[in-house]
């Protein structure tokens, strides 16, 4: 049996790493039993952590036993992870970890330091469950004795509204491409050259960035909206871009942040892809393979000439495409790779 250790909800799901928690607590009741920790803040929250840790070892000491698997996120509370490491010890279960990020390699290896601490965290579980073959592939030159499971995609959750409200697939604004995410940091969009095609951006952005975009007769800032509001903005766009960083090239990214697209699957994607909208893709990105697979996707070496590789697409080309797309979203939304990939570790069939 799967015991998994998560967060509670809480109500920013706006932040990814809270959305992130919210999706899993969706689907985790579909491959175990659930013991939900409140996120512990505040003068006294190494207390109530401790406390809370003392709990999750007496419970699986009364419960677990060595058939038995413990499911965790990284990164996450030390004193839980302690507490599954212990029970690991005394009752001989073993360890899943799945990755939501991995900072010591969004930073280039710059943090040394980091990166020994995040080895020595990992190197602690039995497998490690990742949502692309790019963390995998890096990882693995560290750690040697864990076993690796690709499970493609994040689970995504949307509303009820949202899922009616995205329609058909055939319905969407052609030449239109949207840009969701932290502006004030995607300082690449200031380097974008577009004429046909316009793109609409939407998140946080200052004062001086805005005032920039509104003078580029292809770039549309849209300003903040909640998830359910944004995906609506959205979704009949032609396009979803992902990218990050300083450069329309991300072989000259000067940030890390481009360059983290070979190892990380982000928020955006999983959003995009979500509610059937295609997206466009560096094609480097760990998640180039997934949109190869599923053929959901443009993939492109540079934004340089982005007009161009749009160009070339067809109207047939581009309908299949987004066909695609929306067969995906509904595997994204009910996380079946995920829960696919679980029953493939425990040689079990899954409720799904």
């Amino acid at each position: 049996m799967i015991f998994v250790v998560s967060h509670k909800n809480t109500k920013n799901l706006d932040n990814a790493m809270d959305k992130f928690t919210s999706d899993f607590n969706v689907v985790y009741p579909r491959i175990g039993k659930v013991l939900l920790f409140e996120k512990r803040l505040g003068k006294l929250k190494i207390v109530f952590q401790t406390m809370d840790a003392a709990f999750l070892t007496f419970y699986g000491l009364l419960h677990m036993g060595n058939k038995d698997y413990i499911m965790l996120k990284f990164p996450f509370t030390k004193t839980l992870v302690y507490s599954a490491r212990i029970i690991k010890r005394i009752k001989g279960c073993k360890i899943i970890t799945i990755l939501e990020d991995v900072n010591c390699i969004r930073y280039g290896h710059s943090q040394n330091e980091e990166l020994d601490k995040t080895i020595r965290e990992l190197e602690g579980n039995d497998i490690i469950m990742s949502p692309n073959n790019g963390y995998i592939h890096e990882l693995k030159k560290y750690i040697s004795k864990v076993k690796f499971v690709n499970f493609k995609i994040y689970p995504y959750m949307i509303s009820e509204y949202c899922q009616n409200a995205i329609g058909d697939c055939s319905v969407y604004r052609w030449g239109e491409i949207c840009f969701a995410g932290n502006l004030n940091k995607s300082t690449f969009l200031e380097k974008i050259s577009l004429d046909r095609y316009k793109m609409r951006l939407y998140g946080p952005c200052n004062e001086n960035l805005a005032s920039k975009f509104k003078k580029a007769r292809y770039l549309e800032y849209c300003g903040m909206f909640s998830q359910d509001d944004l995906i609506i903005n959205i979704k009949n766009s032609q396009y979803g871009l992902v990218w990050d960083g300083t450069d329309i090239d991300i072989e000259k990214d000067t940030s890390g942040l481009g360059i983290y697209l070979q190892y990380n699957t982000s928020s955006k994607f999983c959003l995009y892809l979500s509610i059937g909208l295609p997206v466009i893709v560096w094609e480097k990105a760990a998640t180039a393979e997934y949109v190869k697979e599923n053929k959901c996707s443009i993939i492109v070496k540079s934004l340089a000439n982005l007009e161009r590789e749009l160009d070339s697409v067809s109207e047939s080309e581009y309908k299949e495409i987004r066909c695609n797309a929306a067969r995906v979203a509904t595997r994204i939304r009910l996380g079946y790779d995920f829960i696919d990939s679980v029953e493939e570790i425990i040689g079990t069939e899954v409720k799904a």
